[in-house]
């Protein structure tokens, strides 16, 4: 039986030794390989540790896990890679000549703003999306109607490699035309909104003071204890 052993080294371990202090990796989760001798797609969380106990429990998700954002934004946003700029020009110079120019410049700044939105209403996608995935192209939504309709793993596999090729394709565009020259806070704001930052797994501080160290030093030590030099440090 050919067998995969999922765990994540870079997580904390799922046993804290209470005399040691110490983190091991005793509890072990094992999943079989397919045909092609090939893991499934998995993930492996190590929780907080239950009360009075020394073991974490570890949450392992088999699968293929498809990246979505949640947005709680009511704010609407226009795409205008897939505005039709064409028919914008000929919309906004149609409306643009009807706007008198004997009226007032605030009157007829309405009439021209309202020209433009009108016409970017008409040619450009625009709207509100509560979930939705970054950087997903049409080869990649073909795939993941695909998958959805007939749950196949290959199909699935497919989909991710082509979504990661479209946010390295976005990925390389941006870098391209960014300037790190003042800040670099645009690129981690790329990196959050592709959905490939993750925060770092927590450390644990070690609750060992120096005082502690010094302590057991001298209970075990054989040295004799020099009693006038503690009292006049003291």
């Amino acid at each position: 039986m050919d067998l995969h052993l999922a765990q994540n080294l870079k997580q904390q371990g799922t046993f804290q030794s209470a005399a040691w202090k110490t983190d091991s990796n005793p509890d072990l989760c094992w999943i079989m390989r397919d045909e092609e001798g090939t893991p499934p797609a998995h993930t492996v969380e190590v929780l907080p540790k239950f009360p009075g106990s020394q073991h974490r429990p570890t949450l392992v998700s088999i699968g293929i896990q498809i990246p979505i954002i949640s947005s709680c934004s009511d704010r609407k946003r226009w795409n205008l890679r897939t505005g039709n700029w064409e028919r914008y020009a000929m919309l906004t110079d149609r409306s643009v000549v009807c706007i008198p120019h004997n009226i007032p410049i605030d009157k007829a700044w309405t009439r021209f703003s309202g020209a433009m939105w009108s016409a970017a209403s008409k040619t450009i996608a625009h709207g509100n999306r509560k979930n939705y995935m970054p950087c997903m192209s049409k080869d990649a939504s073909t795939l993941l109607k695909e998958y959805e309709e007939t749950g196949d793993q290959t199909t699935g596999k497919q989909f991710l490699r082509q979504l990661d090729m479209d946010r390295q394709k976005a990925w390389n565009e941006k870098m391209e035309s960014m300037d790190f020259t003042h800040s670099s806070k645009k690129a981690w704001s790329l990196l959050r909104r592709l959905g490939t930052c993750k925060q770092p797994p927590k450390i644990r501080e070690s609750s060992l003071k120096p005082n502690d160290i010094a302590h057991h030093l001298i209970s075990v030590s054989k040295v004799e204890r020099n009693r006038n030099f503690e009292r006049s440090v003291k």
